[in-house]
């Protein structure tokens, strides 16, 4: 039986955990921005870097892929 692979919470920054906490809400990317006080592209920009991180293509697939890692409690 294989283990789920856990991650150290340092795979992503702060900022990028906050972001994909707030995907895993349901927030959109404007949401998180006002939210954030940041730009969308700031966002879109987060939101590339934690799927490239995290080896995923969707939101859908990220947030999962970040629950099976243990990133979101």
């Amino acid at each position: 039986m294989t283990m789920p692979m856990r991650a150290n919470r340092a795979t992503l920054t702060k900022r990028q955990l906050d972001i994909v906490e707030m995907m895993a809400e349901g927030m959109y990317n404007p949401e998180i921005a006002e939210r954030l006080h940041i730009s969308v592209n700031t966002v879109k920009s987060h939101g590339a870097a934690i799927r490239a991180r995290l080896n995923t293509h969707g939101r859908v697939e990220t947030v999962a892929e970040a629950v099976r890692r243990g990133l979101l409690v």
